[in-house]
């Protein structure tokens, strides 16, 4: 067992939340999902990252919390789809391995590059997949007891954890940032502790560093901020637009193209579902972003990225594997090889290699609950509307740039959901 300074403060203030209401360990969750670059526990090569422990510490207090409260236990139709999703992923991973053991499949650990030019691995049942299955039986528990423990919770207090966390991310990531070109210290040995995924703080796209904040990527860092640069304008508040420019800014920095592509996108969203008063404010806002670029020098970089890196030898590799994700689907007569056992580029064709086409249909049925309760009461208050924005432009970030189930804002995004309360006008969360 291996734990550093980080871990101990974690689970310290792990522990700490657990005293008192819910709604305190509710908050430690969302706070840590910023901190994908550290680990809080080890052993030997497994690690356990800041997220999952949050995870664990919540149910602990969640599970006899309402088990002691004598209610009725009610799954709501989101939550069956939902049900009925994990256990044909389950199913099909400790089965489908055995069943179509030998097939070629793109292996989540030599990452996807090496795994294209290599052709690809034999398909066999590994500790990936077991610990697929683990990481989505606890992700949907707690999802789960989020709703139900909602009243305890408090949506309001959870999605203001979430708008502070953001203001976390971009403070550690304009400070990592400045630590390159300014010299200023940042305690990378603090933060950065996660030996399997080192963060790539050193990635450079045409001579220029890129934004990561604390995320494992650029380009993660990029499909969040897309996302959330549309979603904070659809909060139509002053204290939101200094967040919603700062978030802009993180996002031209990282220099993904995942991340510019969902911005164009975003725009794309708000404009057929606005206004002629909104119009004019998307076309704006969309001046203003290209006249920064113009100013920063960032518009040709902008450019390039988004024609040029297709023809890449990364963008070509990434295009490959979602072929290749494909094919996996067809030799598995559309079954899929199981979670944990192939790794692509796309969500959606990562999915269909790993669950099947079965399983696919299954996720985005459920997928299609929350955004359909969501969309039905955004009028009744802006922070929904905002969730409904965030987990739409998410999930097509996902499907861009974004492979794995385990992706830890889509769960933040789904505990948010479950945490809205009853209401005058919300009777419960579907």
């Amino acid at each position: 067992m291996s734990i550093d300074l980080f871990g101990i403060i974690w689970f310290f203030v792990c522990a700490v939340s657990m005293f008192g209401n819910i709604r305190y360990i509710s908050s430690v969750l969302i706070f840590s999902a910023i901190f994908q670059t550290s680990t809080a526990i080890s052993f030997g090569s497994l690690e356990f990252s800041p997220f999952l422990v949050a995870e664990l510490f919540f149910l602990v207090k969640a599970i006899p919390l309402f088990l002691f409260s004598a209610k009725k236990i009610i799954i709501p139709k989101w939550g069956k789809w939902l049900l009925w999703f994990s256990l044909y992923a389950i199913i099909a991973t400790v089965l489908n391995p055995y069943f179509f053991e030998g097939i070629k499949v793109l292996t989540p650990s030599l990452g996807i590059d090496d795994s294209v030019i290599r052709g690809g691995s034999r398909l066999v049942f590994s500790n990936s997949n077991i610990a697929q299955i683990v990481l989505l039986v606890i992700n949907v528990l707690t999802v789960y007891f989020v709703y139900l423990n909602r009243k305890k919770i408090e949506f309001s207090f959870l999605f203001n954890s979430f708008i502070i966390s953001i203001y976390i991310i971009l403070l550690l990531g304009f400070w990592r940032y400045a630590s390159v070109y300014l010299h200023i210290p940042f305690p990378t040995i603090f933060f950065d502790n996660n030996q399997g995924h080192a963060i790539l703080a050193s990635a450079i796209v045409e001579n220029r560093v890129r934004f990561t904040a604390n995320f494992l990527e650029a380009s993660s860092a990029g499909q969040f901020l897309s996302a959330l640069v549309i979603s904070l304008l659809l909060l139509k508040s002053k204290r939101y637009y200094t967040l919603m420019i700062l978030a802009l800014l993180g996002l031209i920095l990282t220099l993904s193209g995942a991340g510019y592509v969902g911005l164009i996108m975003g725009f794309i969203i708000w404009g057929i579902r606005s206004n002629y008063k909104q119009l004019i404010r998307i076309l704006a806002v969309g001046l203003l972003i290209v006249l920064v670029l113009y100013v920063s020098n960032y518009l040709d970089l902008f450019y390039n990225i988004l024609i040029t890196k297709s023809g890449t030898d990364s963008g070509i590799n990434r295009s490959a594997s979602n072929f290749f994700s494909w094919k996996i689907c067809l030799d598995t007569y559309m079954f899929g090889a199981g979670l944990g056992s192939s790794r692509c580029s796309s969500f959606l064709f990562n999915l269909l290699a790993t669950v099947g086409l079965l399983g696919t249909m299954l996720y985005y049925l459920f997928l299609i609950q929350p955004l359909r309760i969501l969309y039905q009461y955004r009028k009744e208050d802006r922070r929904i509307d905002f969730i409904f924005m965030f987990g739409i432009l998410y999930s097509i970030n996902q499907i861009v740039s974004a492979p794995d189930l385990s992706n830890q804002y889509l769960w933040v995004w789904l505990f948010l959901f479950a945490s809205i309360s009853p209401s005058k006008t919300i009777k419960q969360v579907e």
